[in-house]
């Protein structure tokens, strides 16, 4: 039988800093949004039997789609500059050891604070 349970990380073990790994997250997920909107604005076409109002919608909706392109463009630099700006090393240690345990099998009856409910008898 196998018993799961958490071990303290050694010393030695490096840690990627968890403020960097939530910008760089932030990151990826503006730039696949900014490539989202830019594909709709290439996809996006104005039919050639279009009226008058069909053209001013179609100015409008584009030009909202340009204004929202631009604004994902200005909040993924900001934060492209936050992530560049905070350190990526890996730590020493964790900002909080107590969050940082590794999760292992071990065999049961090898954990001194756990022993087996009743001992094995053997067969007659």
């Amino acid at each position: 039988m196998i018993e799961y349970g958490t071990a303290p990380l050694p010393d030695a073990t490096k840690v990627v800093n968890p403020a960097w790994r939530k910008l760089d997250q932030a990151v990826r997920r503006e730039s696949a949004k900014l490539k989202n909107l830019q594909s709709q604005l290439v996809s996006r076409t104005l039919p050639m039997k279009a009226d008058e109002e069909k053209a001013r919608r179609f100015e409008r909706e584009t030009g909202a789609l340009l204004l929202e392109i631009k604004a994902k463009e200005v909040q993924l630099e900001t934060d492209k500059q936050s992530r560049k700006t905070t350190t990526r090393r890996p730590l020493a240690r964790a900002p909080n050891p107590a969050l940082c345990r590794r999760s292992h099998p071990r065999p049961i009856g090898s954990n001194p604070h756990c022993s087996p409910a009743r001992p094995e008898q053997p067969h007659p």
